[in-house]
């Protein structure tokens, strides 16, 4: 096995992928698309045929074990066009190729720890992915070499980087036990940090015994809400799956999200930041593209009243960012929208509901399982490593105690925008990724 290092062109705007083609002897034209440097003669990869192209990087998504709906090479151009560059930050993406077979994949970046000086590798997507994770093959016996190679790379050129600060992992990837294993082995410190809540709805079953499962009273608020919002206008559920309409139907979805959370502090980049709104415009309409967006709204009348994205992938539909008029709140429409989903994601032939991060108190109403998160720490080796590996474990500890103090929730939502913006300088900006995704 080789660790190639795939280069990225400098400066905000990398060449589209759909430019990526194969450069004769010289080896592919790598994603983003990518100078490719072999670790061992850092020269330029040869022979590595489809090692390491966008196609390959899909092949291996598609099969990893962990959730990769947010690992795509359209969302992480994506996110490094409108939020990842500036700031100090730089790429780093690595592949682990054997034989012309990707083996592995870090799509990583660089960034500083706060102002300690000390650096850290993340995973690109950070802020707008709840889920983000190495891209391994599903073969238990090569993905342990391949996490050895990338380790053993990593160290022996460590002087671009201070930690590993891996957010948003889900719990039941083998990234956690095994590259933990792998760096233990290895003498370097590391620690699985506690992240969030993830609920969802096993989709066993039909929709009809999925309600009949519910309490009666949760099915009479269903119905009486939706009579009384028909009084109203014509209730109509639509779905936006093309990407010439996407753009029509994120501008309605914007204007909601931020009647929702006006004069509140966790409205996300959706409707709050310029970049974030050209962010999630380019990369719903990637999914659209790949078929894989969902951006339903909820009319009554000629006027719409609520709105979600979600994103379809492999077995399972992400529930991604509500949004809803706060004028209607008796009414509940986010309630109903939601139902209409799950149904939709019932009769798709899907097997898991992904509420995303958060234990907000509606998704516990309908949620019928729980999963998680965890955070990876790792330093490198010598002082500097340890130093950084202390630093991150630290602030963890800091956040968890902020998260557990209503007090200080409650303040973060409404009010202490600038002290949030103060703390979002040492985190990691997955941490951020949850902080909104309340019921719309």
């Amino acid at each position: 096995m080789r660790l190639i290092r795939l280069g990225w062109p400098e400066g905000p705007h990398p060449q589209p992928l759909s430019h990526a083609r194969e450069r004769g002897d010289e080896g592919p034209v790598l994603p983003f698309p990518l100078g490719c440097r072999d670790d061992a003669s850092r020269g330029v990869g040869k022979g590595l045929g489809d090692g390491a192209t966008p196609a390959a990087w899909e092949r291996l998504r598609a099969v990893a074990p962990t959730e990769s709906a947010f690992m795509t090479p359209e969302w992480l151009e994506v996110w490094w066009r409108h939020l990842g560059h500036g700031g100090g930050v730089r790429p780093l993406v690595l592949a682990v190729v054997d034989d012309r077979e990707l083996m592995a994949l870090a799509p990583f970046c660089r960034a500083a720890i706060g102002g300690t000086g000390l650096r850290a590798l993340r995973l690109m997507g950070g802020g707008v992915s709840d889920y983000l994770d190495l891209l391994l093959t599903p073969d238990a016996e090569r993905r342990g070499s391949a996490l050895g190679v990338l380790l053993d790379g990593l160290v022996r050129h460590g002087r671009g980087w201070d930690a590993l600060d891996l957010h948003g992992v889900p719990a039941e990837s083998p990234t956690v036990d095994e590259l933990v294993a792998a760096a233990e082995a290895r003498g370097l410190p590391c620690a699985v940090l506690p992240g969030y809540a993830r609920p969802g709805i096993a989709l066993d079953g039909t929709f009809e015994t999925f309600l009949r499962s519910k309490p009666g009273k949760f099915r009479y608020n269903l119905r009486s809400r939706l009579k009384r919002l028909g009084q109203q206008g014509e209730v109509r559920f639509r779905s936006v799956t093309e990407p010439a309409d996407v753009h029509a139907a994120l501008d309605r979805l914007v204007t909601l999200h931020a009647e929702r959370w006006a004069g509140q502090h966790t409205a996300t980049i959706f409707s709050s930041s310029e970049r974030g709104r050209r962010f999630y415009a380019d990369a719903c309409r990637a999914y659209a593209a790949r078929g894989q967006l969902d951006l339903t709204l909820l009319d009554v009348g000629d006027r719409t009243v609520a709105g979600s994205v979600s994103f379809i992938d492999r077995d399972t539909w992400y529930y991604y960012l509500p949004a809803w008029d706060p004028a209607l709140a008796a009414y509940a429409p986010s309630s109903l929208l939601l139902a209409h989903l799950i149904e939709s994601a019932y009769a798709r032939g899907l097997r898991r509901f992904d509420f995303m991060l958060g234990e907000e108190p509606y998704k516990a109403r309908w949620a019928t399982e729980e999963r998680r998160t965890v955070n990876l720490a790792i330093g490198g080796s010598g002082a500097r490593g340890r130093a950084a590996f202390l630093a991150l474990t630290a602030w963890q500890r800091v956040r968890d105690r902020a998260r557990r103090s209503p007090r200080l929730q409650h303040l973060r939502r409404h009010g202490l925008g600038r002290l949030r913006a103060a703390f979002r300088a040492g985190a990691s900006s997955t941490d951020y990724a949850a902080a909104s995704r309340e019921e719309g």
